[in-house]
């Protein structure tokens, strides 16, 4: 997912850098020569630095520290949002944490994927004509609505706006049809 969102940006221009934050700088220098990132590291501080939104493409259980690690070092007025698949645990676990820091957390969940994994399995189109689930609360400013938004638009989504607690309702739903 992380790949071809980076794909996307880049190749429609809606992104002037992409950075890629792992453990395994192979993995990582494979992305960017395949054209998913235009930077990488392994350190948090080097990856928020200067950074306007970080999309954090992790399993569920791993979002909120990265989030929290994030929010520690980003500039105020950056927006971190994510591409997991619940999002009421993670909103209960981040955004009190977030307080105070100048920094944003509003959940997205882009619809879409394949059985496939990793930067190999990348495509530019992955987004194109998906919908996107965006999860604001309260705290949710419109400025991180709108930066939010037009992440997902630019890259082919439409969006669909729900409570964090009716999106998980709904996922559980979707996920056991027939």
């Amino acid at each position: 997912m992380g790949g071809s969102l980076g794909l996307a940006l880049l190749q429609r221009g809606l992104a002037k850098e992409v950075w890629g934050l792992g453990r395994n700088e192979l993995r990582l220098q494979g992305a960017k020569d395949q054209g998913t990132l235009t930077h990488f590291t392994t350190e948090f501080s080097e990856a928020a630095l200067d950074a306007d939104m970080v999309v954090i493409g992790l399993p569920v259980r791993l979002i909120p520290e990265s989030a929290i690690n994030f929010s520690r070092l980003l500039p105020e007025g950056a927006v971190i949002t994510d591409m997991g698949s619940t999002k009421a645990e993670l909103v209960t676990a981040i955004e009190p944490e977030l307080e105070d820091t100048g920094v944003e957390f509003l959940g997205s969940h882009p619809m879409c994927g394949s059985e496939k994994s990793g930067y190999e399995a990348g495509r530019c189109d992955l987004y194109e004509g998906a919908v996107c689930a965006i999860t604001p609360t309260g705290l949710t400013s419109p400025e991180a609505f709108k930066k939010v938004s037009h992440l997902w638009t630019g890259v082919g989504c439409s969006l669909l706006e729900l409570d964090p607690v009716e999106h998980d309702r709904l996922a559980a739903r979707t996920s056991h049809l027939p």
